[in-house]
């Protein structure tokens, strides 16, 4: 059956374009400035839709691995990591531990701004 409406990324898309559009009739700088920064937006959120699923499996094997346990919720997962490392039970300077919050970090970057990643 087809779907009635378009996908996540298409609604973003349409949406973008529609401000791109407003924003490049408008005589007002500030409310070019707000579109602008309202395009940038809808940009992450096209990337959030499109990557982070598989982020977050790649987050969950990760800490699994770090944590050697298979819990399945990467929140509480991440939480661990955290206690873990604050209380000394884990050690920052582990390659693993390391590895892992610089890919996350990439990962983040790669949905907020791609451009920072060069």
């Amino acid at each position: 059956m087809t779907r009635p409406i378009p996908d996540a990324k298409g609604l973003v898309r349409a949406v973008s374009a529609f401000v791109q559009q407003v924003a490049a009739s408008e005589r007002s700088s500030y409310r070019r400035f707000q579109s602008k920064v309202a395009i940038h937006l809808l940009r992450i959120l096209e990337r959030e839709v499109a990557e982070r699923p598989k982020i977050e499996a790649a987050q969950l094997e990760r800490l699994r691995d770090v944590l050697d346990t298979s819990n399945p919720d990467l929140e509480d997962l991440n939480r661990r990591l955290g206690k873990a490392l604050r209380s000394g039970e884990i050690d920052w300077n582990r390659n693993d531990i390391q590895a892992h919050v610089r890919k996350c970090v990439e990962e983040n970057l790669l949905v907020s701004n791609p451009r920072w990643l060069r």
